[in-house]
């Protein structure tokens, strides 16, 4: 089918094997309740196990997520690669795209193919990978189980040719500020670490594997949040003769600001003479 055929289909309240901006990915509109339990039988998925729902902007997120943490608008914001939320609640979905815990996992999706369909329903659509429960997930259309191809009711054909396994990072953000990094912490993109690293989260939680406190350049932002708290003239470090601002890890880290880095110490390097310790 072409992309006018498909966005048929999903008005008519039906299922689509499609590209997504990560894999192959079986959807609906993520609104039809109905849809979604043929995908589950499809899949032949657990009725306990959520889907991932694909919105086209922040403004789509606001109608069908009322309140949510101010932080999740920042990590929206920069985000260049996909992005999954999970937020700790939703009205107007189906209600199997909630988890248990009325939960349910959202990514703003910038992949052409999945905006048009969205738009053209004005309706966020069902986005979880093509494989039967228990597989592993294709990474091209010719790896999909057959009875995956022909479960569905129509297939939108494009892309075939193309190896998809691009990952989207998943992260859990609760009202209160708390999260949850799904996955391993360690793989954490920069720019999402600078902004929770900015709102003061544990670094517990970030890098929970690290054997030791570290110093080394702390990202641009975070050092402009320092200053925007008047915080006295930052730390520096002179290497190849230009300044950095120091970045260190852990829950300490936050007690450390607020004695205003007067007790700041690196293990390598006490008195700041030469970090060896750089991360």
């Amino acid at each position: 089918m072409n992309i006018e055929q498909t966005i048929d289909v999903l008005k008519n309240g039906r299922t689509i094997l499609y590209p997504t901006d990560t894999i192959w990915g079986i959807g609906c509109v993520a609104t039809n309740e109905a849809a979604c339990q043929k995908i589950l039988e499809i899949k032949n998925r657990p009725t306990e196990k959520s889907f991932i729902v694909l919105m086209d902007s922040i403004a789509m997120l606001e109608k069908y997520v009322p309140e949510f943490n101010e932080i999740c608008y920042e990590l929206l914001e920069i985000a260049e690669n996909p992005l999954t939320l999970i937020y700790p609640s939703a009205k107007g979905l189906a209600p199997s795209v909630l988890a248990k815990d009325g939960s349910v996992g959202i990514r703003i999706t910038k992949d052409p193919t999945c905006l048009k369909l969205i738009r053209s329903l004005k309706k966020p659509i069902v986005s979880t990978s093509a494989n039967l429960s228990g597989t592993a997930s294709p990474t091209t259309f010719d790896a999909i189980d057959p009875t995956i191809k022909k479960g569905v009711d129509g297939i939108l054909e494009l892309r075939l040719e193309e190896k998809m396994a691009t990952p989207s990072q998943i992260i859990r953000i609760a009202l209160d500020g708390t999260i949850e990094i799904l996955g391993s912490a360690a793989d954490l993109v920069p720019t999402f670490r600078d902004v929770l690293l900015r709102h003061n989260f544990s670094a517990v939680d970030l890098f929970p594997t690290l054997p030791q406190v570290r110093c080394g350049i702390i990202f641009r932002s975070a050092a402009v949040a320092l200053l925007r708290h008047n915080f006295p003239a930052p730390l520096r470090h002179n290497l190849h003769e230009k300044y950095y601002f120091f970045y260190f890890f852990s829950s300490a880290a936050v007690a450390l600001l607020r004695h205003n880095f007067l007790q700041l110490r690196c293990r390598s390097c006490p008195d700041f003479s030469g970090c060896t310790a750089a991360a």
